[in-house]
């Protein structure tokens, strides 16, 4: 309930913008911050799914629809109605939580499919399963999934027609040709009969899609292994798809989505598992910035890694979305340093970049980009940990043997990062000096699973 009233307190009484996330502010360049001004300029509706659907209620299978259920189905009804869409991951007490553990959970992919078009979920009821399904053929006006045509050409044509297209090759208002939206949607059926009719695989859109979170010049195969279409990703290979791009390899966009399938398929494919991005990224170190697990482990598994890549995997993960203690503990068993310290070359396309953002820091534009371009050169994993309230990857480190005088370029530790913020007790501990507390919560999480610690006293 805390997270829920300092959170409507900040939106509501404060000044300023919800921040872009750094990802996001780097990739989709016409994404904008929300300013706080849009939550005080009218009184708010707010629809919270945890209050509004019964927690504790059971039925007998075989029973009719309880009060829970009927609320679950009426979800996607009450976020289709929402301008504004967020995600609470509160801190709950000797609870393994983290905002990748609450997405693995069918209902709340479902919550975000309405924002975007998944293809994966995963449910911890498997009976779930059966009730979503109708729910997102719901959120679309007319769609109808037992009606199936057989012949593709007018599969096509349907499609077109739909949305608004003249031709297989014609570029929408948003940049995108109809075969970047088969890829997204997963209809391969579909996708067959594009590249029948001449479709190009290696067309890329002309524009970012912020409300998918879509860099500009990403091709239909990138968007198919993005979300999961594998099906359609072998079609569009076999078709003379590129497995390099513009900004970096395939193989990153599968990477980006956890996809271990699509990785596996891009080096069958001849995809390298080494490729580094435009920005020097190599696969695993974005694995590891989207705290994805599974592409992680696959890339592992079909090339080795040199130390100072893994190292490298360990920060980029800990500025992001990888810092847990399983990330930790498993890419310094393969010689990752902890204490990695990151070097920017000024003459780098990243090194401009963040040159540049660093600069827009220092005249006072501050977002959570150009804050991490300002102390950007010289920062280790615990620092970026911090920085980013990775906290339970933070504990990994200090547990780990982190040391806690390094300075970044700023001249700052790791527990200056820490202003501001309000931190566990362990963390608090930790980066005093003290790293009993961070080793008994890094044991206790390496011992139950991936996912993050977060804890709460009351």
């Amino acid at each position: 309930m805390k997270v829920l009233q300092d959170a409507l307190r900040h939106l509501l009484l404060d000044t300023g913008l919800v921040p872009l996330d750094v990802s996001t502010e780097a990739a989709v360049l016409s994404a904008k911050a929300i300013s706080l001004k849009a939550f005080q300029s009218e009184p708010l509706f707010l629809w919270y799914d945890y209050f509004s659907c019964p927690q504790l209620e059971h039925s007998a299978r075989g029973s009719g629809p309880n009060n829970r259920s009927k609320a679950i189905q009426s979800i996607p009804a009450y976020i289709a109605k929402c301008h504004f869409f967020f995600g609470l991951v509160p801190f709950i007490e000797d609870s393994v939580l983290s905002p990748s553990s609450w997405g693995q959970r069918g209902w709340c992919r479902m919550e975000r499919v309405v924002r975007e078009i998944s293809a994966q979920a995963f449910f911890g009821v498997e009976d779930d399963r059966e009730k979503l399904g109708p729910s997102v053929e719901d959120l679309v006006p007319g769609f109808d999934a037992s009606y199936a045509p057989d012949l593709q050409a007018y599969v096509v044509a349907k499609f077109l027609h739909q949305n608004g297209l003249r031709s297989v090759r014609e570029v929408d208002g948003a940049g995108w040709t109809a075969l970047h939206y088969a890829a997204l949607g997963g209809n391969s059926e579909l996708i067959a009969g594009l590249l029948q009719q001449r479709a190009e695989p290696n067309r890329r859109t002309a524009k970012d899609e912020p409300n998918l979170g879509v860099a500009i010049w990403t091709s239909a195969l990138d968007l198919a292994v993005i979300y999961g279409n594998n099906d359609g990703a072998r079609m569009l290979i076999q078709a003379g798809a590129r497995l390099k791009g513009l900004l970096g390899p395939v193989m990153h966009s599968a990477a980006v989505s956890d996809n271990d399938e699509g990785i596996g398929l891009l080096c069958a494919a001849g995809g390298d598992p080494h490729g580094r991005s435009l920005f020097g990224a190599p696969a695993l170190a974005i694995a590891c910035y989207f705290g994805a697990v599974a592409a992680r482990e696959e890339l592992l598994a079909h090339a080795e890694f040199d130390a100072p890549t893994l190292s490298y995997a360990l920060f980029l993960g800990m500025v992001f979305r990888g810092g847990t203690a399983e990330s930790v503990h498993r890419l310094v068993a393969l010689r990752a340093d902890v204490d990695f310290q990151w070097r920017l070359s000024c003459l780098s396309p990243l090194g401009f970049i963040f040159r540049m953002k660093s600069a827009q820091h220092r005249l006072g534009k501050p977002t959570l980009l150009s804050e991490l371009a300002f102390h950007f050169n010289g920062m280790t994993p615990l620092m970026a940990a911090v920085f980013s309230a990775q906290y339970e990857g933070a504990a990994g480190l200090i547990a780990a043997g982190a040391r806690l005088d390094l300075t970044n370029c700023r001249g700052w530790i790791a527990a200056d990062f820490a202003r501001g913020r309000t931190l566990p007790k362990f963390l608090m501990q930790g980066l005093a000096g003290d790293r009993s507390e961070c080793q008994r919560v890094t044991r206790l999480v390496l011992s139950v699973g991936a996912g993050a610690y977060v804890e709460c006293k009351v």
